[in-house]
This record gives structure tokens, C-alpha cells and sequence, in this order.
């Protein structure tokens, strides 16, 4: 069955968003919230500020109609097309 997916990318306040959609849709998150404080220091690269470590790196919640609400407080990859489209770019690993 196909899956239409939406991407919300918010500036900090991702968490709270989705509390608020959760609460609305009467749903559950698919899996924990993922945090960029859960990624290891990466060698050669700075620490993560503290403020940041909580931010959100994705959430998914399912909703009405096989549809899901994603949402991250930054984008992982993004470019725009010759038609001025922005796209945002992840990509899950196989394992």
C-alpha cells in the first residue's frame, strides 16, 4: 500500500508541534523521538552545544488515511531545482 509522507521542518519547536498533533489526531509516535544529542561525536568535528542536543533530528506520527507527519528542527539535505523546488533529502540505511 502506498504511503504519502509530509515533512514539516520547524526551528526549534518541533517537539512541542507534535505534542499538539499527537494530542488532535489521537495517535501514537512510529518509534521514539530521535534527537541529535542520540548521534556519536563525530572525530574531527565540534561538540554539539548542549541547547542543541535535545533538538529533534525526526519524529514520524502516523495519522488519518495511512498518511504521516514527519518533522525535524533542521533539514538533514536540501537543494532546489531548475523549477525553484526545494527538496530535502534522508536517507535510511539497510540493515
Amino acid at each position: 500500500m502506498a504511503r504519502v509522507s509530509t515533512y514539516l521542518n520547524y526551528s526549534r519547536s518541533t517537539e512541542e508541534a507534535f505534542a499538539f498533533y499527537r494530542s488532535v489526531f489521537g495517535t501514537d509516535y512510529a518509534g521514539p523521538i530521535m534527537r541529535f544529542g542520540d548521534i556519536p561525536a563525530q572525530s574531527g568535528q565540534p561538540p554539539l552545544p548542549e541547547a542543541d542536543k535535545k533538538l529533534v533530528m525526526h519524529v514520524a506520527l502516523p495519522i488519518l488515511g495511512g498518511r504521516v507527519l514527519m518533522g525535524t528542527d533542521a533539514y538533514f539535505a536540501s537543494f532546489s531545482d531548475k523549477f525553484g523546488i526545494r527538496w530535502m533529502l534522508n536517507c535510511e540505511s539497510k540493515t
